[in-house]
């Protein structure tokens, strides 16, 4: 499902964000991260969040496909008690992580671009889904709208790696994990 047009069906069987479990959603990849270079989870079931519902479009979805490689958060470790816990913000990072690195959202079941701001503002909606207040959402907003410009590329986000170890999962040579 990677990189592809999404069908009313697949976006049916996507696991909707609410139900999708972070702690048991995702599992530490141990060869991905040694490759990397970086600590990665992978997305062991599609999951969704909707966006909004446009008159012109209809639903408006950010789909996060299972095989997806993730660092998670990367705010910096002093901050961690100011913030929601993994736990509580792992599926909104990895859902913008997913945004920024591939700039995609399906609207109407079509693909639709998904530009570095709307992924922030997708971010801090998910954020307050997940039971952050209103003022952590907004930090957190602004801590990634500052960190795209401080650092505008992540280092294993663009990578062949990366992008090959997908794959791998996606046609199955990576499901024994």
């Amino acid at each position: 499902m990677l990189n592809a047009t999404i069908t009313p069906t697949e976006l049916s069987r996507a696991i909707p964000y609410a139900r999708y479990e972070c702690l048991y959603g995702t599992v530490f990849d141990e060869r991905a991260s040694a490759l990397l270079g970086a600590k990665v989870w992978r997305v062991r079931d599609t999951f969704k969040f909707h966006v909004c519902t446009t008159d012109q479009d209809g639903d408006v979805w950010a789909v996060v496909p299972e095989g997806y490689l993730s660092d998670g958060s990367s705010i910096p470790s002093i901050v961690w008690s100011w913030f929601p816990a993994w736990k509580q913000s792992g599926r909104a990072a990895i859902m913008h992580n997913y945004l920024i690195e591939h700039g995609e959202m399906y609207a109407g079941g079509r693909r639709a671009i998904c530009s570095q701001t709307l992924a922030h503002q997708v971010f801090r909606l998910a954020l307050i889904e997940e039971g952050a207040t209103a003022w952590q959402a907004r930090v957190m907003y602004n801590a990634v709208r500052l960190w795209g410009i401080i650092r505008p590329s992540r280092k294993f986000g663009y990578s062949a790696i990366k992008r090959t170890l997908e794959r791998e999962w996606e046609f199955g040579a990576a499901k024994a994990l």
